[in-house]
């Protein structure tokens, strides 16, 4: 027979076991520069396991040798942050400034962060948190790197790269590179440095101990990002514009072959604890894909949210506190499991007044938390009829340059804190004749998909500018709104800019502009069709006639963009409006269905629903052109639950969709619970109650079993009780 403690011991494992979590995992971390969060991936699962807020403009980060911290380098203000997983805690180290790199010596005691706003490298202690010392750099630091002795600058403004010694601070040598270097690498063993050469298509080689570049390998187009294996001797480098990963042997400088990466534009690389796979995170194309390094396949891809700009490395699980599981419960689910699990409790004992109480806080809380019975979030497809990006401050994370289309002369862009229209903007340089650069906005939401936001009809853009000059010459530039699609750049007509004032800023704007308005200079215009492919913004400025000065400095403050989209081209997306039903054995169960981000057109899809014992049934639901109400279907009765066995569960699911309706990859399936007949009324309450906080579904199943359990125990129970000898008189 089973006793009362029985019951207790299963409530507090299941309940432990829920709180815990799974035993932690190695998880790799990605940077989110427009969402300011970090991104934790199960590369094993290839889902995202969580997320964590951290500081403004997370550009770049590492995670510490032991795998429990993460340095975060936040660009957009976020100065340096420090993540410990085994609390949780977020820790700002004062006087980091505004980095745009982050590096680690081999040993994790120190971080060297550089600020291209001052130009300067900042050394960290990990355990103080805080900065040592800072040392100045050349201009436009963009990456750095450590060997554990040396501290490696490059500098993409200046063409060099700074050495400086890890332990005092000294700078030891300048060396010239490259064009733009804008990734460095280097040997923990402290043989070599690898600079990428962003402009050049090449690689420096340098030598550290005699300052020197001791060799210059060709590689793929705009390479920015390395990662190296030093035990394999290779290094690998993604080629920004042509969306490829080249393979170095680092003891000859030979390359080895090179391969797709799976993406568009390649932004960061990361090699896994046992080098056998290459994860390439991309911004185009928000994906993490997953290549073999021996043969460079793509072997696997990983949605990531877009925003995403960089890869720490791996990490030993998730944050103890501060981070939002996927999918999350809240502090009042928490609070309502624990008060469930303790009811059941109660009722085992047979302690009624306690719960009474208990009871009477649930209700309270369904109370609070029937506000969550519908998700709130909202997909690329809910956007509506316009899109709009925005970037007031510039901020370095959001921005980048797609590419140099014609030129002699050199440039660099830099974030001023001040002096913009107002505070912070985006300045540039550009010396020589007849240069072109196109600068892209790669920021949070960047990216307009006809596909799923409508065709798009308008768009509109602003911006303010200024200009001066550094020789004297007149003051005049030509710029233009671009959009990318298909890694092409489509621009209008220049605008010649002419201040009547230098030094002023002055508005520029461009309004109604549809897809005839941007070519490609060779008659090609973009496809702003459903059947077009992603779109991204940007601009394009250009110095390049006798009037104009041979150096000019420029800035640009305040750039907006407004989509005008739908176009009557979005069907829209179907789905569940609850991720989960409940009903009593062998009734029916209404299942609402919801048309969202779209209207245009007949749609229509078959709800599956499972009948008893084996197969489906499948109901027709639609919508007429210009509707977008929600449906109610009527499933019929279904037996999930078999006497004694208490409540059983099953899957619906949106399948067949027409019109060009898309279903929810995520809410095109709604779980189906049914208790039998004889449930009690506390389960049924405890059920409907969980209907109410509209919880996502797999944190369904510990309670549910627990409450399965508590049943079937009392049916036991009750059974013994039923068949025990009556006590002799």
């Amino acid at each position: 027979m089973l006793r009362r403690p029985f019951l207790g011991v299963v409530l507090v494992l299941v309940l432990s076991s829920w709180l815990t979590g799974p035993a932690a995992a190695q998880l790799l971390v990605a940077g989110d520069a427009g969402g300011d969060r970090l991104t934790f991936i199960d590369t094993a699962a290839g889902t995202v396991a969580g997320t964590s807020g951290v500081g403004a403009g997370p550009f770049d980060l590492v995670v510490t040798p032991d795998g429990q911290r993460i340095v975060v380098a936040a660009s957009a203000g976020g100065g340096v942050e420090i993540l410990d997983l085994a609390t949780g805690h977020r820790t700002a180290v004062a006087g980091a400034g505004m980095p745009s790199a982050v590096a680690l010596d081999p040993v994790g005691g120190r971080a060297f962060a550089v600020d291209p706003s001052t130009d300067s490298l900042a050394i960290i202690d990990l355990a103080a948190a805080s900065v040592v010392t800072t040392v100045p750099v050349g201009a436009g630091p963009a990456a750095v790197a450590s060997d554990g002795v040396r501290v490696y600058s490059a500098n993409f403004s200046a063409d060099t790269l700074t050495i400086v010694d890890g332990a005092s601070g000294t700078v030891e040598a300048t060396v010239p590179v490259g064009g733009f270097p804008a990734g460095v690498v280097a040997d923990p063993g402290g043989g070599r440095v690898w600079v990428a050469n962003y402009f050049e298509d090449t690689l420096s080689v340098v030598d550290p101990a005699s300052a020197t570049v001791v060799a210059t390998i060709p590689v793929g187009p705009d390479p920015r990002a390395l990662a190296l294996d030093p035990v394999a001797g290779r290094l690998y480098v993604a080629s920004f514009t042509a969306h490829t990963v080249t393979v170095v042997d680092t003891a000859s400088n030979a390359v080895l072959g090179s391969a797709p990466t799976g993406g568009l534009n390649p932004i960061d690389l990361v090699l896994s604890p046992t080098g056998d796979r290459l994860f390439v995170l991309h911004i185009a194309s928000p994906t993490l894909a997953v290549l073999d390094t021996a043969t460079l396949a793509t072997i696997a891809t990983v949605a990531v949210p877009e925003g995403h700009v960089a890869l720490a490395g791996f990490a030993n699980g998730l944050p103890l506190a501060g981070v939002a599981e996927i999918p999350a419960l809240g502090g009042t689910g928490l609070a309502f499991l624990a008060i469930l699990l303790a009811g059941a409790g109660l009722v085992a004992l047979h302690r009624w007044s306690q719960l009474a109480a208990c009871l009477g806080i649930t209700l309270a809380l369904a109370a609070a938390g029937s506000a969550h019975a519908v998700p709130s979030d909202r997909g690329p497809a809910e956007r509506g009829a316009t899109f709009e990006i925005t970037d007031g401050t510039f901020a370095p994370a959001d921005w980048e340059v797609f590419q140099v289309t014609v030129g002699n002369g050199t440039h660099g862009e830099v974030q001023q804190t001040n002096g913009g229209n107002p505070g912070a903007f985006r300045q540039m340089t550009h010396s020589g004749l007849l240069l072109e650069i196109v600068h892209r906005y790669i920021g949070a939401g960047s990216t307009y998909d006809p596909a799923t936001d409508g065709a798009l009809t308008a768009v509109d853009v602003t911006w303010d500018r200024s200009i001066r000059t550094l020789d004297g010459g007149a003051a005049a530039l030509l710029d233009a709104p671009v959009v990318i699609q298909g890694g092409q750049v489509f621009r209008t007509t220049f605008d010649l800019y002419q201040p009547p004032t230098i030094g002023t800023w002055d508005p520029f704007s461009m309004s109604g502009l549809d897809a005839t308005a941007f070519n490609d200079g060779g008659g090609g215009h973009p496809d702003f069709s459903a059947a077009g492919g992603p779109i991204t913004f940007g601009y394009v400025r250009r110095n390049g006639n006798s009037k104009i000065s041979s150096f000019l400095v420029h800035g640009i403050d305040n750039f907006q963009v407004t989509a005008s989209g739908g176009g009557g081209a979005n069907a829209g997306t179907l789905r569940f409006r609850s991720s989960m039903y409940f009903t009593i054995d062998g009734e029916t169960v209404d299942l609402v269905v919801q048309r969202v981000g779209g209207s245009s057109g007949a749609v229509s899809a078959v709800v599956s629903v499972p009948l008893f014992i084996s197969g489906t049934e499948d109901l027709p639901v639609s919508w007429a052109d210009g509707d977008s109400a929600s449906k109610v279907v009527t499933a019929p009765a279904f037996g999930l639950a078999f006497p004694g066995e208490g409540i059983g569960s099953s899957e619906a699911q949106l399948v067949m969709p027409s019109g060009g309706a898309q279903i929810d990859p995520v809410r095109g399936k709604t779980l189906l619970f049914a208790a039998p007949e004889e449930t009690g009324p506390l389960a049924i309450l405890v059920l409907l109650l969980l209907l109410l906080f509209g919880a996502s579904d797999p944190w369904l199943w510990l309670p549910l079993a627990a409450l399965a359990l508590y049943v079937a125990w009392r049916r036991l129970k009750a059974g013994a009780t039923a068949t025990r000898p009556a006590s002799a008189p």
